[in-house]
């Protein structure tokens, strides 16, 4: 618990960028926060993997764009929820005390009921709520709240943002197209260590296949799908349909090319 005070402090005088302190906590994270806090040794493994959690909760609301609307004002707190059992006991508390981002004084909310949540920026859906959590999210569906879980699956289910343990290890699974429906900015910095999912990642991944080309079997004489060589050089934020389009139409002028070419 003394390394995460430390982030925590560090953080607030800031004497450490954002950034910084979110590396320190996903090493912390990944490496299965083993020796990462001076706890007691009557803490569990799980209460220790709740305290790191807490941290990166604080830490996700750091690279996360609302929309204007989410916030009453500029002074307005930016809330932390935790539906369900919860899993952190004081840790998330704890992790918060004191803590704002771009002036919004951090505060927690617990709710019972997904009914319950009447306003929220960062909801973390307990493993309690795992046996409804498609009616949860969908209740929640474009109310600009940035959705985390460990539940099985969770990014996959619609959630945004999800713990995966895996060998002891806990990773990040971030799906974009949840956050975009519900107008949420991730910050590159947040993707970059993380697992892509959803039907961004299935997009990207049909773009990519040449097998499944639908130029078939002549693609071959005419070179590879120019849609995959075109997305290599177009800015990352160019979106597929943009790629095929221009695949199509340089396929077009290359087989007008061809037929005009061909002796009589």
């Amino acid at each position: 618990m003394a390394l995460l005070t430390f982030i925590n402090r560090r953080s607030r005088n800031g004497a450490a960028c954002p950034f910084a302190v979110f590396l320190v906590t996903l090493t912390l994270l990944t490496s299965g926060a083993r020796g990462a806090t001076a706890a007691p040794a009557s803490l569990t493994s799980v209460q220790r993997e709740y305290q790191i959690k807490a941290v990166f909760l604080l830490n996700f609301a750091r690279f996360v764009d609302w929309p204007m609307t989410a916030f009453a004002n500029d002074a307005a707190p930016l809330e932390l929820g935790v539906l369900g059992s919860d899993p952190f006991g004081n840790y998330l508390d704890d992790a918060v005390r004191g803590e704002a981002i771009n002036r919004h004084p951090i505060v927690v909310r617990r709710f019972q009921r997904a009914v319950d949540v009447d306003h929220c920026h960062v909801l973390f859906i307990c493993r309690s709520e795992a046996a409804q959590l498609e009616p949860i999210l969908t209740s929640l569906d474009g109310r600009g709240i940035l959705t985390v879980g460990d539940a099985d699956g969770f990014a996959d289910r619609g959630g945004m943002i999800g713990f995966v343990k895996h060998d002891e290890k806990v990773r990040l699974q971030i799906n974009l197209d949840a956050a975009k429906d519900s107008n949420l900015t991730i910050s590159a910095k947040l993707l970059r260590p993380s697992e892509i999912v959803g039907n961004w990642k299935r997009r990207q991944l049909r773009l990519q296949d040449h097998s499944n080309s639908p130029w078939g079997s002549e693609a071959g004489s005419l070179g590879a799908d120019p849609s995959a060589r075109f997305a290599q050089r177009v800015r990352p934020t160019t979106t597929p349909l943009l790629c095929r389009a221009y695949a199509s139409l340089r396929y077009g002028v290359r087989r007008l090319d061809a037929a005009f070419a061909r002796p009589a």
